[in-house]
């Protein structure tokens, strides 16, 4: 008996010990599965929580910029062209060879809109809204291939004396022209350019017209008159919008003698002379801004070319007389 009492005694003393380690092996085992777990579950939530912070910081982040966008009223004049638009798509197609009666069409039925009131000037909603960038540029850039089309034809037509057809796409020309001229100081410059090459085209043959043609000229002269009133409004649109998205990026205020040029520009250009345009265009030059001589010199180019058109629409008034 006291040997086999001494036997289970020493078993229990052997197998005790050998137990022990593996029970401790698996909680460590299990923390470490914990820990594991945590990680993984932390890398699938990540990106999660980190969309969710962009969405809050988004919320509450204050900004001063101002996304350009049409209101109602322009995106309504600016869906007007798209028939026009479209039905000068295949006209002026690169490899399409159109007839002269085929863009003739094209640019009646942009001067009947016109007339009916369908196709308006697109005034600019910003600063950096011009005619020959953006959206809006092609249908500026439809219209100025229509008008080259028209034009680049009249001496062909003066050649094979078919001086009444010469003047009809001249006339043509002046019109379309004056639908978007007066949209911003960009589209005045480039309409009242190609109207004054027009009235170019008709001066040396004045003499040799019917009189029906000569009063279909002088009717459309009324169209090149300049518009004192719609320029000074433009001009006042321009400051403001110019002055806002000076604001808008943050750059330094003008000093006091640009501030006085932008006030002084409307008068300079509307005195035309040329003591106050050499003057003009000296305090450009020595402007201490990096943008100013820039909005200056646009007003100023599309100003100048409505003033050579003047002057061409005087010497063929008297050549009509």
């Amino acid at each position: 008996m006291d040997g086999e009492r001494w036997f289970l005694t020493m078993e229990r003393k052997t197998i005790s010990p050998a137990t022990l380690p593996e029970k401790t092996l698996s909680a460590d085992d299990l923390r470490r599965m914990s820990a594991r777990k945590l990680v993984y579950r932390l890398m699938v939530l990540g990106p999660a929580m980190f969309l969710i912070g962009l969405a809050v910081n988004a919320r509450s982040i204050r900004t001063d910029f101002e996304f350009v966008a049409n209101d109602p009223h322009t995106e309504q004049k600016i869906q007007a062209y798209v028939p026009y638009l479209r039905a000068a798509t295949v006209t002026l197609a690169p490899k399409h060879r159109a007839s002269a009666d085929e863009t003739r069409r094209i640019a009646e039925l942009w001067v009947d809109g016109a007339q009916r009131g369908d196709l308006k000037p697109l005034t600019p909603i910003a600063y950096d809204d011009t005619s020959s960038d953006g959206a809006k540029s092609e249908i500026f850039d439809v219209r100025s291939r229509l008008v080259g089309r028209l034009l680049n034809r009249i001496p062909t037509l003066v050649e094979s004396r078919d001086l009444h057809q010469a003047v009809d796409d001249a006339i043509l020309a002046i019109r379309l022209d004056s639908i978007l001229k007066y949209s911003d100081f960009v589209s005045l410059f480039n309409c009242a350019t190609e109207q004054r090459r027009a009235i170019q085209h008709l001066e040396p043959i004045v003499d040799n017209l019917a009189p029906a043609d000569k009063e279909a000229i002088r009717k459309v002269l009324v169209l090149l008159d300049p518009c004192p009133h719609t320029v000074d409004i433009m001009m006042t649109r321009s400051k403001d919008l110019f002055l806002a998205w000076r604001n808008q990026r943050g750059f330094p205020p003008l000093s006091i003698e640009d501030t006085q040029l932008l006030s002084d520009v409307p008068a300079a250009i509307d005195n035309g002379n040329a003591v106050a345009m050499k003057e003009l265009r000296e305090r450009i030059f020595a402007s201490k801004d990096d943008h100013v001589p820039a909005f200056c010199s646009s007003l100023r180019l599309g100003t100048s070319a409505q003033s050579l058109l003047d002057e061409e629409t005087k010497k063929i008034r008297e050549l009509l007389k």
